[in-house]
């Protein structure tokens, strides 16, 4: 008697079978980035941005989503772990962040830092929660995707380390490099999909003010720092 090959067994079913293994999506307001994660933003789990040197507009990226849940009513508490110095309130609040709803806790260590973003998470009042961090390890990172889970909550986990930590237990790893147009993206990480490769957000046509034309015969952009 044949046997039929495991791809085809009916009870099981491949990754690339599944049209949003995490659930429901968020869009991420770049076309392109959506593209790349099958739809958009997990609406629960861990992201973790993933990025070369602070500035090249990692924070950037996520405004049109984190604009999206000041619409909501009521709305939901954003919370900010450990930003770097240099967040603006009157440049979040140009770009569309609630400040009454956005709370920034500052944490003397990273033991505490994640600490309070379980906290926040397991608090069930948070639909986003930022955090800067470094490293992570294995037991700290499932702990954070299960909380983010179980309250149907998004952790976005900045981090300027080099090492590549593919194998943590979270739902997405976006690593961001500059570039002419504005931020190339590479995920490397998709939960229950294979990655799609590399795509460029030319952050220019969102605000062109941070941008100047190169010197004539470069064609191309130079970023305003």
């Amino acid at each position: 008697m044949n046997q039929l090959p495991l791809s085809q067994h009916p009870q099981i079913t491949l990754a690339r079978q599944i049209s949003h293994p995490y659930g429901n999506v968020y869009a991420s307001g770049h076309t392109e980035l959506d593209q790349q994660l099958h739809g958009g933003w997990p609406a629960a789990g861990m992201v973790e941005l993933n990025y070369t040197q602070q500035g090249i507009g990692e924070l950037r990226l996520l405004w049109p989503l984190l604009k999206q849940s000041q619409q909501n009513d009521p709305q939901p508490l954003q919370i900010w772990i450990n930003p770097p110095i240099g967040i603006y309130a009157q440049a979040l609040a140009q770009a569309g962040i609630d400040l009454p709803h956005l709370m920034i806790v500052r944490c003397a260590n990273p033991q505490e830092a994640l600490w309070a973003a379980e906290q926040s998470l397991q608090s069930g009042c948070c639909q986003y929660v930022l955090l800067w961090h470094q490293h992570m390890r294995t037991a700290a990172a499932k702990r954070l995707q299960w909380a983010a889970k179980d309250n149907q909550a998004l952790l976005f986990w900045l981090s300027e380390a080099n090492t590549d930590q593919c194998a943590l237990p979270i739902s997405a790893r976006l690593q961001l490099s500059p570039c002419a147009q504005g931020l190339c993206i590479a995920v490397s990480k998709l939960q229950g999909q294979w990655p799609q490769g590399a795509c460029t957000i030319a952050l220019n046509n969102h605000w062109p003010a941070l941008y100047k034309p190169a010197p004539q015969g470069q064609g191309q952009l130079v970023a305003l720092r």
